[in-house]
């Protein structure tokens, strides 16, 4: 049965150590249950450790005070990002503003053009109605006074038509017939007819002395044949026919609309004040806006006392100009309520931006003296796989040389072998299996390549066990369970005793003196993705456990060490290292696939 290779996640562990682990299922995010030691050389996301190390080593360097300043720069740096951010929106939402707002004065003003020139229209329809004769003749003409009230019931805008003589007299009206005498030379349309002026002219608002309302008139002057005044047709406009229009046009809230005359005086305004005086605009805007015929001014007092932002547009054929003042903070609304969640975002982005600074810059660097510093720097240093095996050659050349200098002081003092002594043949055999493991790490560490092979596991432990005479006591126990004959594995030979010799000493060096330890080996089939991050498959099984209950300790920092490489190990050979919960622990499963199966095992 071949083992299957399930594809690879990285797992984060404290201390910046990170190691790709076999992905399973069961296990959340690809995390495995158990605790496996990262490694630290050989894990995913080289290119990053790489940019880590470099940003390690120039924080490091700087003092205390460039920290904070870089984390305070960090932390505002959302925050201007985001201020320019607003800033261009505001620039835009307001240019998009203005361009709605020329919109909205251009359609009504086209509006209120087409109205005003249809009331032209009907006043020369009436003068021509009237013919050449002299306008008093109409008052008791009562065909035309029909005219008249068929002519108003066309324009809905107007509230009343009617016609007055050179002596300033009503003489027909469509509000009664026949008309009763009523003098209007007092009224300013009159007064300009009389004087000459031709063309339409609208006069100032005024309160009616029939309808009792504010309204205005639209008057044309009637010339005779010779070139001599003869009075005026003027129609009524009824202001709430625009009112009305404008209180359902979705206008920006608190604006003003008004139609005003070239000097300045309003003579329809919305929102509507009810009074026979509307008020007045700036004299020299109203001109030069007549003028300009359409445009955007910026300035407080144009129109009225709170808008400081006036769209205008002059009508066509008639001296009036239609005008659009509105406050810049009501054109900004929706901005400002956008402003508000940029405000949360940017707040949000510095906290990140503060919290992951603060890490980088605090975390990574050197901390005061005896404090602990989470970075691989801090701990035991890190070393290269082949660098480890010079260091491990030596380490058991020690184991060697510890067993037969044991032997020799035994045997000098009692001048016999001891009963509680392990055999010279098997003292002998630990020597050459070390001495034979100490020159395959240092043939491996001048190789590029690893040289992989099937080798015995139990075979392995018992040479192990043979090699740690005279540094472990008691000896270290290898216990095979029953049906577990077949314990191949394919890995490097010198790479997989030095694991073990790993092993081994990392956890016995944590236990209390005379506590014994043993390692079981057996075999393990996986049906399903183990919860500790293994794929299925078969797996050869090497339980390092004490012999007797005991509470670990020592130095942790050393037994973490021999443990990464263990780690490591496992790593390459497609197994795991799974290690109890805590800081020293006192045992261990090295798990590393089975080669070569010859039949089925018993299930776990």
């Amino acid at each position: 049965m071949t083992h299957r290779k399930e594809p690879r996640a990285t797992m984060a562990l404290p201390c910046s150590w990170t190691v790709p682990v076999p992905y399973s299922p069961q296990s959340k995010g690809g995390v495995p249950r158990g605790r496996i030691i990262p490694d630290p050389v050989r894990g995913g996301g080289g290119w990053m450790r790489g940019w880590l190390s470099a940003l390690r080593a120039y924080v490091s360097g700087r003092s205390r005070t460039w920290r904070f300043a870089a984390l305070g720069v960090l932390c505002l740096l959302p925050l201007v990002i985001f201020a320019g951010i607003a800033l261009a929106d505001r620039a835009e939402h307001r240019r998009l503003a203005h361009r709605h707002l020329l919109g909205t004065v251009n359609a009504l003003a086209e509006h209120a053009g087409t109205v005003f020139t249809a009331i032209d229209l009907a006043l020369m329809q009436t003068e021509q109605a009237l013919g050449e004769g002299p306008v008093s003749r109409s008052r008791s003409d009562l065909l035309f006074q029909q005219t008249l009230q068929g002519t108003l019931r066309r324009l809905p805008a107007l509230e009343s038509l009617f016609l007055v003589d050179e002596a300033g007299t009503v003489s027909a009206s469509s509000r009664s017939f026949p008309m009763p005498p009523y003098d209007v030379q007092h009224r300013d349309y009159f007064q300009s007819a009389r004087s000459g002026e031709d063309g339409l002219f609208v006069s100032v608002p005024f309160r009616g002395e029939f309808a009792r309302s504010v309204a205005f008139t639209v008057s044309r002057r009637l010339v005779a044949p010779d070139g001599t005044f003869r009075g005026l047709v003027a129609a009524t406009v009824f202001p709430e026919y625009f009112q009305s229009l404008y209180r359902g046009a979705f206008l920006t809230r608190e604006a003003t609309v008004a139609l005003v005359r070239a000097d300045g005086t309003q003579i329809l305004r919305f929102p509507d004040t009810r009074a026979s005086d509307a008020g007045a605009v700036a004299a020299d805007f109203a001109a030069g806006a007549v003028r300009q015929t359409s445009g955007l001014v910026f300035g407080r007092g144009l129109v009225d006392a709170t808008s400081d932002t006036v769209a205008f547009r002059a009508l066509t054929n008639v001296p009036l100009v239609f005008v659009h003042a509105v406050r810049e903070q009501d054109l900004l609304e929706p901005w400002v309520r956008r402003l508000a969640g940029y405000g949360v975002l940017a707040a949000a982005s510095s906290v990140l931006m503060g919290l992951g600074a603060g890490l980088v810059l605090f975390r990574l660097s050197p901390g005061p003296a005896g404090a602990e510093v989470c970075s691989p720097a801090a701990a035991t240093p890190v070393q290269r796989p082949l660098e480890y095996h010079n260091r491990g050659a030596v380490q058991v050349l020690d184991a060697v040389r510890s067993s037969l200098g044991l032997m020799r002081r035994e045997g000098e003092e009692t001048g016999a072998a001891s009963p509680f002594l392990p055999r010279p043949r098997d003292v002998l055999d630990g020597a050459v299996h070390g001495l034979t493991l100490a020159q395959r790490l240092i043939s491996a560490a001048s190789r590029d390549r690893p040289d992989a092979r099937i080798v015995n596991a139990r075979a392995s432990l018992q040479s192990l066990s043979q090699l740690l005479c005279g540094s472990l006591w008691p000896p270290l126990e290898v216990v095979r369970e029953a049906g577990a004959e077949q314990l191949d594995v394919f890995v490097e030979p010198a790479a997989f005793d030095l694991a073990l010799f790993e092993l081994a000493v990392a956890i016995k060096q944590v236990l209390p003196p005379g506590i014994p330890l043993r390692v079981v080996a057996t075999r393990k089939v996986l049906r399903l993705s183990h919860p500790d991050g293994l794929a299925p498959g078969d797996y050869v099984s090497l339980a390092f456990e004490a012999g007797s209950a005991a509470t670990p300790g020592g130095p942790a920092q050393e037994q973490q060490a021999r443990l990464r490489f263990v780690a490591r190990f496992a790593h390459r050979s497609e197994g795991a290292l799974i290690l109890p919960a805590g800081e020293i622990v006192a045992g261990g499963t090295l798990m590393l696939p089975a080669a070569l199966v010859a039949r089925e095992p018993k299930v776990d």
